[in-house]
């Protein structure tokens, strides 16, 4: 029985090595990986036909935090929607980077729409209840995670 104990051992390490090397070659995994930049979400934006105007980002949304690239803000079709663009060097860094606009934020009574996308933060600031965009968003969210 004790002999036959390492050799248990040894196999269920092996086994367990190459159970996580698979997991890695997945598809999703890799996705997540990639990291977006500020040309390749201008893009994206563009080809869902949302009519951005680059504007002031408000004192309260700017963000000092490490590892932020670049931060920026959009009026969506108007003054009423704004959209704003977080993008980060890592996918942990904009986890981080998120929290931190939520403790900066917390006192706000509005509570704007948050996609996180890899490396990217987009907050959505809808223009009320019949604003059409906010479904274009959740599109664009998820195209990005896919491209």
């Amino acid at each position: 029985m004790r002999n036959r104990l390492p050799i248990v051992l040894i196999s269920s390490l092996l086994l367990s090595i190459v159970l996580l090397a698979g997991c890695t070659k997945d598809e999703e995994f890799h996705m997540k990986l990639r990291l977006l930049d500020q040309e390749m979400i201008e893009s994206k934006l563009a080809q869902e036909g949302l009519m951005l105007e680059e504007k002031e980002l408000p004192e309260v949304y700017r963000l000092d935090a490490e590892g932020l690239r670049s931060q920026t803000a959009y009026s969506v079709a108007g003054p009423e929607s704004s959209l704003f663009v977080y993008i980060f060097g890592s996918e942990e860094e904009q986890v981080l980077g998120r929290k931190a606009l939520g403790r900066q934020t917390i006192a706000l009574s509005y509570k704007p729409a948050y996609y996180e996308v890899n490396n990217v933060l987009l907050i959505y600031m809808d223009g009320g209840q019949d604003d059409p965009y906010k479904e274009q968003l959740d599109d664009l969210a998820r195209i990005l995670l896919k491209k």
